[in-house]
This record gives structure tokens, C-alpha cells and sequence, in this order.
């Protein structure tokens, strides 16, 4: 997270199917480098850490390391930042990617637990 990248390739579409609108980045532009001012900008309501090519455990881990600068947001005050394993349900094209969906319709539209 340091520096923050926007969700590039068809992170946008899995958003959109998810039922939600993309803060950032159109769909098939390369994820990009952007600034924590451009996050602070779009407030997002909810954040997910998923990192490209980092697992869970490495996603949590940088999520929390990134603690103070996702603070201001409104995602972090209501309690609405999460981590997933990015590797595997976000960054290879595959049928891996319907969970991926299914990860960001659920803590976005459910109860976002476990």
C-alpha cells in the first residue's frame, strides 16, 4: 500500500458485477499508481486489500501496517476495510475470479464477517 495502486484489468468489471461502482480506474487500463490524496478524494465506502501476487496473510499484514493512512477514510471509520487474498481470487484470469466477486458483493452487500 505504500505506494497505493488503483484496481486495474477487470478489477473494475468485478466491481460492477458485484453491484457496486468503481472508484477509480475504467475497466482494461493497467491498475496504477496513485496517491493517498487521490484515495482521501474518492472516500471509498469500502476498501479491499487485495493485492496483486500477495496472499491473505500478507494483505492483512499490509492493511494494518497502512493503519494511520487509511484512518481518514470513511471505509476505516465504519469499520469497512478488508483484506482478501489477492493472488488467488483477484489478479489471474480464471474462474478464481467469480469468488472474487462473490468476496466483494459480500462485504459490501452482507455481513461482511469471516
Amino acid at each position: 500500500l505504500d505506494p497505493p495502486f488503483d484496481g486495474g484489468h477487470w478489477i473494475p468489471e468485478m466491481i460492477a458485477a458485484a453491484g457496486c461502482v468503481p472508484c477509480a480506474t475504467s475497466a482494461g487500463i493497467k491498475s496504477q499508481r496513485i496517491t493517498w490524496e487521490d484515495v482521501y478524494a474518492a472516500d471509498p465506502d469500502v476498501v479491499v486489500v487485495a493485492c496483486c501476487g500477495f496472499d491473505l496473510a500478507r494483505n492483512v499484514r499490509d492493511a494494518r501496517r497502512a493503519a494511520d493512512a487509511l484512518r481518514p477514510l470513511r471505509a476505516c471509520r465504519e469499520g469497512r476495510v478488508y483484506a482478501a487474498d489477492g493472488n488467488r481470487y483477484f489478479a489471474c484470469p480464471g474462474p478464481s475470479l467469480v469468488q472474487g466477486v462473490a468476496i466483494v458483493a459480500r462485504v459490501v452487500h452482507g455481513d461482511g464477517d469471516g
